[in-house]
């Protein structure tokens, strides 16, 4: 009985914080995942994410990754991303493409498994449909954008019981900002997988991303205190591993 409350509990959470909300969106996941060797992993995603009450696309994006295993729980990858982004400035959609490195290890102390992630990505954007009224391009502060990129997460193996339930913190430190580099966003993720057969999982996570901004004075400017669109989200993702 107390399990079943847990995973419950789990279950309800993501929902009701985001629908308490006004503001929210919807993420879409699927990807493939295959096992080369025992050293080499690639993998393949694509996804979709919406805005505004889950009516209008804010991304819709295609990726490709590596990965190798250097020891057992300690692995290195690398990965590249097109995107398709709305910029809410202009209302419309412009290409991004983004490549990252990045090194993760994880450990497990009995049923527990705790991983952490550095990352740095490299993204470039499309300034070109960025048209002011006088005719002239606004170009981004900050293009091409350096970011480092750090999680950490916890997953907890319930006895018995196909659900994992999943929570992660994830930080976003600006590498180049001309107005003084620092974090930009905090992201918080409460999940639970359901694996079938091995070979499917089946993951719904609730995502809430507190960004922040310079200010006209320096000073950096949390969106915790507006009603920003795409702050909260309820996510679904399906894995294949082969």
């Amino acid at each position: 009985m107390k399990r079943k409350l847990i995973i419950l509990l789990f279950a309800i959470l993501p929902v009701t914080f985001i629908w308490a909300q006004g503001e929210y969106g919807c993420w879409t996941t699927i990807s493939l995942e295959k096992e080369l060797s025992k050293k080499w992993e690639l993998g393949a995603e694509a996804e979709v994410r919406t805005i505004y009450y889950a009516r209008l696309i804010e991304r819709a994006s295609l990726g490709l990754s590596a990965d190798y295993t250097i020891l057992k729980g300690w692995k290195v990858g690398a990965g590249y991303q097109i995107m398709n982004k709305l910029d809410t400035k202009y209302t419309n959609y412009q290409l991004r493409n983004r490549i990252n490195v990045s090194t993760s290890g994880r450990l497990k102390f009995n049923d527990l498994t705790i991983s952490l992630r550095e990352r740095i990505q490299f993204t470039t954007k499309d300034e070109s449909k960025r048209i002011r009224d006088d005719q002239t391009i606004d170009t981004y502060k900050i293009n091409p954008e350096w970011k480092w990129r750090n999680r950490l997460q916890l997953s907890y193996n319930i006895p018995n019981c196909k659900i994992t339930p999943t929570v992660s913190v994830e930080s976003n430190f600006q590498l180049n900002n001309p107005d003084g580099n620092h974090f930009d966003k905090m992201r918080y993720v409460l999940s639970l997988g359901y694996k079938i057969k091995k070979v499917h999982l089946i993951e719904v996570f609730g995502v809430l991303d507190d960004e922040f901004e310079t200010g006209e004075a320096g000073e950096i400017i949390s969106s915790s205190d507006d009603d920003v669109y795409g702050k909260y989200n309820l996510g679904i993702g399906y894995k294949y591993s082969f």
